[in-house]
């Protein structure tokens, strides 16, 4: 596998496992009775590097708008929306950033779809016996 495809690989199981995460918290009428409705739509953006901390920081190499039932490339260029409301604990759009290590060993993950509702973990990416890639949880870097 190349490198371009190996990253290639990286982001897709990174946009899923988003994609996987908007699906369970949505939850169903009672988990909405105590929580509010969770976004609808998410944005990702694959960021360039981590600072000492962790924290994602350089350039927007892509974005994507996430939604459960779909995942769509936008241009770099294209400005995520900020959140504009609230329901419960979750704002009305959610963001992810991510990260992937130059040697593409690992993945830094962080995400917030409320006030005090994120998280931020780095994943081990693994290669299977069939060649494939996939994540597995390394360390969870914080919680809100």
């Amino acid at each position: 596998m190349t490198s371009v495809d190996a990253e290639d690989e990286i982001v897709r199981r990174v946009l899923e496992s988003f994609q996987c995460e908007l699906r369970r918290i949505r939850g169903g009428w009672f988990w909405r009775i105590f929580m509010g409705d969770a976004p609808t739509e998410w944005y990702a953006q694959q960021m360039s590097e981590l600072d000492a901390r962790g924290r994602m920081t350089g350039s927007v190499f892509d974005v994507w708008r996430i939604t459960h039932t779909e995942i769509v490339a936008l241009s770099a260029a294209f400005t995520v929306p900020r959140p504009t409301g609230r329901s419960g604990m979750y704002f009305d759009r959610g963001s992810f950033d991510f990260v992937v290590a130059p040697d593409h060993t690992s993945v830094v993950v962080g995400w917030q779809i409320g006030p005090r509702f994120g998280r931020g973990f780095r994943y081990q990416v693994v290669t299977g016996d069939d060649g494939h890639l996939s994540l597995g949880l390394a360390d969870t870097l914080w919680i809100s």
